[in-house]
């Protein structure tokens, strides 16, 4: 009986093996603020001023209060595209009827060296209240990324009751108890009512 020879492979190519270089261009970051009076649109408006100009929304904040807003933009783009987005601010705030500014982005980061916490206040709405809060906050180096405040009739007609809230980001060398053993004094003396979480 016959044996069949083996059939013998044709070498690879190199090429087989060479990895592609993918070469991804470089993002920059910039925070575009706007404010002004609210209206619908304003969003459709300053997404498509991104968008033509080669930059994409990557996180934002917004707030309407009594038909006025405001806004804050993370916008990434590349290299090239920054400036396009930065000299064209003049008309956007022309068509927009906004108040509007580019920012560059500080570099690096403080998140490592923080821990991000939600506090939460809430009773009877009396004078003096956030500064006490914002206060302490200062003085233990604590930044406020969020707060939000909002009052409400209280089922005694003669006294309204509001609810805070504060996203905190605390040094790694401020003892969260510490933290908490401040606002439950000023919680006590004022009749309030708190929530320290870790987010």
């Amino acid at each position: 009986m016959k044996i069949p020879l083996a059939r013998e492979h044709a070498p690879r190519s190199d090429t087989c093996n060479r990895t592609r270089s993918v070469i991804i261009p470089a993002m920059q970051r910039v925070i575009l603020t706007a404010s002004g009076t609210d209206r619908p649109g304003i969003i459709d408006e300053l997404s498509k001023y991104i968008l033509e100009r080669g930059g994409s929304i990557e996180d934002s904040r917004m707030v309407s209060l009594h038909g006025q807003v405001a806004m804050l933009l993370l916008v990434a783009a590349a290299a090239e595209s920054v400036p396009r987005i930065r000299d064209d601010i003049g008309q956007l705030a022309s068509a927009s009827r906004l108040c509007t500014e580019l920012h560059d982005v500080a570099e690096g980061s403080t998140d490592r060296n923080t821990f991000a916490h939600r506090l939460v206040v809430t009773g009877p709405e009396q004078t003096g209240v956030v500064h006490r809060f914002s206060h302490l906050m200062r003085v233990l180096n604590i930044n406020i990324d969020q707060f939000e405040i909002r009052g409400q009739p209280a089922r005694d007609a003669q006294q309204r009751e509001f609810s805070m809230e504060m996203i905190l980001a605390v040094p790694r060398e401020t003892p969260v108890s510490m933290l908490r053993d401040y606002i439950t004094h000023i919680a006590q003396e004022t009749g309030l009512e708190f929530q320290l979480k870790a987010l």
